[in-house]
């Protein structure tokens, strides 16, 4: 039984490189297509972004540990050694790595009582008071 998915929430950021609107254009719109599968099969679903999901499962800045030639776990690592018999023989698998790192996350936050979307929406409508109190003092002055 399905009680939340985890979404990993994609962000895309301008660079000048070739073929770089095609590439995250095709990203956004399968983002776009998951989040229309969840909705349309009825399960609720949050967003995770890439730094939250990765703090919490210990994966900190692994890109750059691993450039100054630390050893460190990357997600698909991580994930194979979670899961060592889940088919990940190739680095493409790593989307693969990702989803199963974001169900183990879902999982442990069910375990533990964490509620993200609560968590979440706290959140906006703290940062939505706070934009309503700064308008209203901008109009005082």
């Amino acid at each position: 039984m399905v009680n939340i998915v985890y979404l990993e929430l994609i962000q895309t950021f301008p660079q000048k490189s070739k073929g770089f609107i095609t590439r995250n254009q095709a990203t956004l719109v399968n983002f776009g297509q998951w989040q229309g599968m969840l909705i349309a099969a009825g399960l609720p679903f949050v967003t995770i972004s890439p730094l939250t999901w990765q703090s919490k499962m210990g994966l900190t800045s692994w890109q750059k540990k691993q450039k100054d030639g630390i050893v460190c776990h990357s997600p698909l690592s991580l994930a194979r050694s979670i899961w060592p018999d889940a088919p990940m023989e190739h680095e493409a698998d790593s989307g693969k790595a990702v989803g199963l790192l974001l169900a183990d996350l879902a999982r442990r936050d069910s375990l533990a009582g964490i509620d993200r979307a609560a968590i979440q929406a706290q959140a906006q409508a703290h940062t939505k008071a706070k934009a309503k109190a700064l308008r209203r003092m901008s109009k005082l002055y």
